[in-house]
């Protein structure tokens, strides 16, 4: 432990003596801290050794991997006589043979741009009601840039009460999650036909809007008898048109005998009502009840009472209001997300014109807005927009929208605005397939370049039209490059594996995990098999010093029939089986990152050395507390010297001066 030197100041003869006792007793109680510290030391140079060691073992480990996969697949190479007409991976073990690939075609993307030559791309907008429908290939996406209702209609059929009410629900993506669902008050149909009118009879309808500020009622003139339902609707209408406050907001007819209460559309509220009547005649409409209708307005406010109970969407700022009688949604600023909508009628013919199409929010109606909201659904629609500049005068800029298809092949590619104009004067069908032939066989299309259940364990890559041969073979040079890999680290592991064994082994002698790499070695060049020619390493060509270091005879290896080279990756096997199955099975056991040896290993330094460096700071913290104290006592005894010493001093002096004055009267 590195401690600072002590320095006790006293003021008594003896604070030298005391300072030597402190010193003394701090440095008996850090005696087991400097224990701790080498303790430590040794596990860090552990740890070092450790790490040297794995990170060569690991590497043998890749090595059996990669010849794992190679016997796996058989050792094949596939090579192309041309690569600018096709290429080809192996991918398993595919049979040794020739392909002629004739390539009439190439996939290629499908990838139009617009002829708008905009002058901008952030002011103008291009299509001013921002409707527009994209079409790649199968995907289809109808949307409105302006995020603003079309078609509203206001549900006035049916012969009863909308029961449950119409409703408009909203479910937002792209940005936004979550749905709300308003609910809307309608027209309102008595119970019963109208009947038993008699003279003198009168009948009183009485009205409140939705904000209070019409509270008002009208009573029809004394009846003559025998009215029917058409009959009491004209007197009810007649004092309605009469009144200032309801003349153009409420009306009746009549339906299948029954009163009818409709709310113009033109109105922005509902109102309540109750009804009441004198004398015998029967209006259906005693029990009151409420009437609405289907404005943009009320739309919006039913929309906006349930966005206020989300609090993501409150969060957002959506909001919706009533514009040019259609409904309109807005955000926050920088908020981007898409709606669609979902209208139940009941019957009475109600659209909120919401409904149909991808309403689009957040996203300004110009070139740039409608390219960045196309690659908010790149994913989603298989479609890249970019914002082009076509003219050569920078002063004159001539922008366009450029879209390129993310996969290949021959699709449908359009951009049409809300007239069915497409926006993209190329023809509608765009990019292409690959077309090809295989040794003179039939002709085969394809939408991408690469073919992968053509041959098994064979994946084709059309690069260009032409043609090329694909030649399939046993891959010696293969082979002798992965021997040589396993060979290099091989006897890298076994270097450092020495370091730790015999005379001068290192500070991981003894340990065992060791002695389970040692024997691991031993076990992968002792490996060997009864069955066909190549029997073991040696027959590869693979040869063993005195000292145990591995090297490959190229004679050997290349002197290696065609029968014998089969043997030979039949020997090496893959990942699970064979030489290579062995050697890697026996090597995840020390090299698992989660289960092996060395990582056990490496935990247990870890919490040896968390352990240590614990009791070392426990340790350091009694030896400050312990030399506080001890400071503190010598400090007191320091004082008490001092004042013993001045004393001792005084009584001296008296008795000095004593012997003097007793000597002088001599």
């Amino acid at each position: 432990m590195a401690t600072s030197p002590l320095t006790f100041t006293g003021i008594s003869r003896f604070s030298d003596d005391l300072q030597a006792i402190l010193q003394r007793a701090v440095r008996i109680a850090s005696l087991p801290i400097q224990k701790m510290q080498l303790d430590q030391r040794s596990i860090l140079e552990q740890k070092t050794a450790l790490g040297s060691l794995g990170s060569a073992v690991s590497g043998l480990t890749s090595s059996f991997a990669d010849l794992g996969l190679l016997g796996a697949r058989g050792a094949v190479a596939a090579t192309s006589s041309d690569a600018a007409v096709a290429t080809a991976l192996v991918t398993g073990s595919p049979a040794a043979a020739s392909y002629t690939v004739a390539v009439t075609s190439a996939a290629t993307v499908a990838q139009a741009a617009t002829a708008l030559t905009l002058a901008d791309a952030d002011t103008t907008a291009h299509r001013a009601n921002g409707l527009y429908q994209l079409t790649v290939g199968s995907n289809v996406d109808d949307f409105d840039l302006l995020a603003t209702g079309s078609g509203r209609t206001a549900g006035t059929t049916g012969s009863s009460t909308p029961a449950p009410p119409v409703s408009v629900a909203v479910t937002f993506d792209n940005g936004l999650s979550g749905s709300i669902t308003a609910e809307l008050d309608s027209f309102f149909v008595g119970t019963a036909a109208v009947a038993g009118a008699s003279a003198g009879d009168t009948v009183t309808v009485n009205f409140v809007s939705a904000d209070a500020t019409i509270n008002t009622g009208i009573t029809t003139d004394a009846l003559t008898g025998g009215e029917d339902a058409t009959a009491l609707a004209a007197a009810l209408n007649a004092k309605i048109t009469a009144d200032a406050d309801l003349n153009g907001k409420v009306s009746f007819t009549v339906v299948d005998g029954k009163l009818k209460l409709v709310e113009a559309d033109t109105v922005g509220q509902g109102f309540t009502f109750t009804s009441s009547s004198t004398g015998t005649v029967a209006t259906g409409l005693d029990g009151g009840g409420t009437i609405g209708g289907h404005s943009a307005q009320e739309i919006a406010a039913a929309l906006n009472a349930q966005v206020a109970l989300s609090s993501s969407l409150t969060a957002a700022g959506v909001s919706f209001a009533a514009v040019g009688g259609q409904v309109q949604a807005s955000a926050a600023s920088g908020e981007q997300f898409t709606f669609t909508a979902t209208d139940t009628a009941q019957g009475t013919g109600f659209v909120s014109g919401l409904s149909g199409k991808t309403r689009v929010a957040g996203y300004d109606n110009t070139l740039t807005g409608l390219g960045d909201y196309i690659n908010s659904r790149e994913s989603d629609l298989g479609v890249h927009a970019s914002v082009i500049n076509t003219s050569s005068d920078p002063l004159n800029p001539k922008y366009d929208l450029s879209l390129v298809a993310t996969s290949t092949g021959a699709q449908t590619l359009t951009l049409l605005d809300s007239t069915a104009t497409d926006l993209l004067p190329a023809a509608d069908t765009l990019g292409t397939d690959a077309v090809f032939t295989i040794n003179g066989g039939a002709t085969i299309t394809n939408t991408t370049n690469t073919i992968t259940d053509l041959v098994t364990g064979l994946n084709l890559t059309i690069t260009g039209a032409g043609t090329a041969t694909i030649t399939v073979s046993k891959d010696r040079t293969a082979v002798a490059d992965a021997l040589d890999d396993f060979i290099t680290n091989y006897n890298t592991a076994l270097t450092e594996l020495n370091k730790q064994i015999g005379e001068d082994a290192g500070v991981l002698t003894g340990s065992i995990l060791v002695r389970q790499i040692h024997s691991t070695l031993r076990s992968i060049t002792g490996y060997g098999i009864a069955s066909g020619d190549i029997g073991s390493i040696a027959a590869l060509g693979l040869e063993l010093s005195d000292k145990g270091v591995l090297s490959r005879n190229e004679t050997t290896f290349s002197a290696l029939t065609d029968s014998e080279f089969n043997d030979a990756v039949s020997f090496l096997g893959t990942t699970t089986t064979g030489f290579a199955g062995n050697a890697y099975g026996l090597l995840t056991q020390i090299t698992d990152p989660a289960t092996g040896g060395i990582q056990n290993q490496q935990s247990f330094f870890d919490q040896s050395d968390e352990r240590i460096s614990d009791a070392i700071a426990n340790a350091t913290e009694r030896v400050r507390l312990l030399t506080s104290s001890l400071q503190a006592q010598l400090i007191q005894a320091d004082s008490l010297l001092a004042r013993l010493e001045s004393q001792q001093t005084l009584l001296v002096s008296l008795f000095a001066e004593q012997r003097s004055i007793t000597d002088s009267l001599r």
